[in-house]
């Protein structure tokens, strides 16, 4: 629509341009869709494949890479990523950056036994997890110490 507008005002302020409303109306919506979904090319070839124009092709990869540009100085990514993001879902970093901050300690214990140290009381012990920690701080602390086994300490008011 905000497409369409523009070229009702620019056919008022220059009669003497060859272009309708309807190009601008299509320019706008190739321009809204890359930056939306985070797709220049798709939206490129998918309009080119709808009109059949060259010359609307080029004026398109124009306003595809401004709206582009624009979205990506603003949100870092495409308004779609980035909307998903604000609900908690970060597709953008790939899978394992969801797994690793939403899997806690919790889900991988192995109660204290003969080949297992046992649990700690005190939190300020270092090198210890609560197990309430995400599984990325565990696998930074395993990077960091380089054990393969690493103990835990029980969290405050657990039994």
């Amino acid at each position: 629509m905000a497409g369409g507008a523009f070229g009702l005002i620019a056919a008022k302020v220059f009669p003497n341009l060859p272009s309708s409303e309807g190009l601008y109306s299509i320019l706008g919506m190739g321009a809204v869709a890359a930056a939306m979904l985070g797709a220049p090319f798709s939206t490129t070839v998918i309009v080119f494949e709808l009109t059949g124009s060259y010359a609307l092709s080029i004026a398109l990869l124009i306003t595809v890479s401004i709206s582009t540009g624009l979205t990506l100085a603003v949100h870092g990514r495409s308004y779609f990523h980035w909307q998903l993001e604000m609900h908690g879902l970060e597709l953008q970093a790939g899978s394992h950056r969801y797994l690793v901050r939403t899997v806690h300690v919790r889900d991988f214990l192995e109660p204290p036994g003969e080949d297992n140290p046992k649990e700690l009381d005190d939190k300020e012990e270092t090198g210890s997890l609560p197990p309430g920690d995400s599984l990325e701080t565990a696998l930074r602390m395993f990077d960091t110490s380089g054990d393969a086994r690493v103990p835990l300490v029980k969290e405050r008011g657990s039994r």
